[in-house]
């Protein structure tokens, strides 16, 4: 039987952790992230380790800002956001973020060669017509829990294909949007 001589290690202040994770550098240079990362190359750390989570949640910080509150000594101010001032969004250095408004901190972005929506690539625009043509109209639309949109006509026709089915009847949406259609052809009026 194998027993575990090493000693117990007392478990980390996030400080302790945060600063484990950080390359330190001079103090107007950029002190870089090492740790876990968005999508977008921001920071990301866990504040809370297992023993001390709040209910049982972790919460996740971002660690720029949570260097920034232990650097002023105060919580981030409501309604602004961080600007990194070195345009580095891997950088946890204090002196290189700045609480702005969003619309500052955007201007800002775009005046450092960051893209613009609706210049520099397509901004996603909203369907007008479902899969299946219908056009969507404030009487044929509907927005489901997800804040997707259904087309009310197939969503019609998918209940019954349901209700077909549960009586013994296999047939497809797509047969059924046929079927009306060449319905609506027959009957003009």
């Amino acid at each position: 039987m194998k027993t575990d001589i090493r000693p117990k290690r007392k478990p980390r202040s996030p400080h302790e952790r945060l600063l484990m994770l950080t390359t330190i550098r001079g103090h107007n240079e950029c002190w870089t992230w090492n740790g876990s990362k968005s999508k977008d190359g921001y920071g990301q750390f866990i504040l809370s380790a297992a023993g001390e989570r709040k209910g049982g949640k972790r919460v996740r910080v971002a660690p720029y800002r949570y260097m920034w509150e232990i650097y002023n000594g105060k919580p981030f101010p409501k309604g602004l956001e961080p600007d990194h001032t070195c345009n580095n969004r891997s950088c946890v250095n204090p002196r290189h973020i700045e609480p702005v408004t969003h619309s500052e901190n955007q201007r800002r972005s775009y005046a450092r060669g960051r893209k613009r929506p609706g210049r520099d690539y397509k901004v996603r625009v909203r369907p007008t017509h479902c899969p299946r043509g219908h056009e969507y109209t404030p009487e044929n639309l509907r927005i489901n829990n997800q804040g997707g949109m259904v087309c009310r006509a197939c969503d019609s026709l998918s209940g019954k294909r349901q209700r077909l089915r549960r009586i013994g009847v296999l047939v497809t949406v797509d047969e059924l949007f046929a079927e009306t259609q060449k319905q609506r052809a027959e009957d003009p009026g």
